[in-house]
């Protein structure tokens, strides 16, 4: 196509979407003497167009394309699916369920690797009613396709269809998660647990949740396994993480060792896992938000948040220190945030000037003013208070003079006193004149 011809095609297709009936009717006829990978989208937006005249113009251009040439439905598809809940989006909805069901073999093909997951969603659950496309393909999709919901429904459909038993066996090494899962439980259904046990290990926890399931339904307790795996050294922070999911508290003891190890994911993992036992007091964990490892302490910061309000405050501000590291400082300020508001205000105030964390206590202590102040009731104390009006008088906060105001009364501190503006000697001095105007007109009578 030449250049001329794209800005023709252009502004047709632009005028197709004017506010104009119209207009829009006008860029229909046009439409009607493109191509279809122009005019077939287009067309399919003005099919539930709301004026009847663009309507019936697109649907009788849109069947005469169908008719002769029915894989003309996949460049409508994704317009029918997302306009099918409007008033007048039945119409093509229903044809384009009709015309992907009557495609062959290879056009259904190209609608599972269409761009849209809206059609790729479609396509799927027609071939998967119709058992018309092979098992490879279904395994591709169940691996390789961006949409979960799609992976989902092709590994459902590849273990709905008869399989051997060696057939089942290779998608215990499949990358889909899906099929991993639905293998171990096929398996375990023929009483085969070998698999379940080993999935007990798989880095995706759908798998491990479909082994432990497979081992309970056999009356076979998963804990022992990762107390086996632990003990041994294998796959320590799954093992880790399992043995928190399925053990008891007294398991502690194979946990607790690995606090130490040089590992920063075992130690992150050892930390989850004393946790999901009970058995990670703040005490355990305070310690770990000066791990040199920041996605430990992110961990730990992350689990003591629900009992931030029992932190002692003098520890938390420690670790505030300009001396401490980039994450534990940012850690203690998420845990003073989540204690309570009065320490959350005092916070965000004290650090707005801070070089490193001064953007973030900005950002919430407006997110705070604007929407937690209005809800909250402040108590502070008289050296609480000193230390609020000293931070705001930096200026620093970043707040607006209303949110300045509001802040400053709900904490009991006076408004802002602004200055006075001044006079604005132009319009003093025309009113001046009205009124010597008028005292003279006064006088005259």
């Amino acid at each position: 196509m030449s250049e001329a011809a794209e800005r023709a095609a252009a502004q047709v297709l632009n005028a197709a979407q004017s506010a104009s009936g119209y207009i829009r009717e006008a860029a229909v006829r046009q439409l009607t003497a493109m191509p279809d990978d122009i005019a077939v989208p287009a067309l399919a937006v003005r099919a539930a167009d709301w004026v009847p005249g663009v309507r019936r113009l697109a649907r009788e251009d849109l069947r005469r394309r169908f008719d002769r040439d029915p894989e003309a439905v996949l460049l409508a598809a994704p317009a029918a699916l997302a306009l099918s809940r409007r008033e007048q989006g039945a119409w093509l909805v229903d044809r384009t369920m009709i015309l992907l069901a009557q495609l062959d073999d290879t056009a259904l093909r190209r609608a599972l690797a269409s761009e849209q997951v809206s059609v790729r969603r479609v396509a799927l659950d027609l071939v998967a009613a119709s058992g018309r496309v092979s098992t490879d393909t279904l395994v591709a999709l169940a691996e390789r396709d961006p949409d979960t919901r799609i992976r989902d429904r092709a590994a459902v459909t590849v273990f709905g269809r008869p399989a051997a038993e060696g057939d089942v066996r290779r998608f215990l090494r499949s990358r889909a998660a899906g099929l991993r899962a639905h293998a171990i439980a096929v398996l375990a259904d023929a009483c085969d647990l070998d698999p379940a046990r080993v999935g007990l290990l798989d880095k995706t926890s759908r798998v491990r949740s479909a082994a432990r399931a497979a081992l309970q339904k056999a009356g076979e307790s998963p804990a022992p396994h990762y107390r086996r795996a632990l003990t041994t050294g294998v796959a320590l922070p799954v093992a880790l993480i399992g043995l928190g999911e399925t053990g008891s508290p007294d398991d502690a003891s194979f946990a607790r060792p690995l606090l130490e190890h040089p590992t920063p994911r075992v130690r992150s993992a050892a930390l989850r896992c004393l946790s999901a036992l009970g058995a990670a007091g703040t005490g355990t964990l305070m310690p770990f938000l000066t791990d040199p490892a920041p996605g430990v302490v992110s961990c730990a910061a992350r689990l003591l948040l629900p009992s931030a309000r029992d932190l002692a405050l003098h520890d938390l501000q420690a670790l505030l220190d300009a001396a401490q590291p980039a994450p534990t400082r940012r850690a203690a300020l998420r845990l003073l945030v989540a204690r309570d508001r009065e320490t959350r205000l005092l916070a965000d105030l004290a650090l707005t000037a801070d070089l490193l964390l001064g953007e973030r206590a900005r950002d919430d202590l407006r997110t705070f003013v604007d929407q937690d102040l209005p809800r909250s009731y402040l108590r502070l104390d008289p050296d609480q208070l000193d230390a609020a009006r000293a931070h705001l008088a930096q200026d620093t906060h970043g707040l607006t003079g209303r949110g300045e105001s509001a802040l400053r009364s709900a904490i009991g501190l006076p408004p802002v006193e602004e200055p006075e503006p001044e006079p604005n000697i132009l319009l003093v001095t025309r009113i001046g004149g009205v009124l010597r105007r008028f005292d003279g007109r006064s006088n005259r009578r």
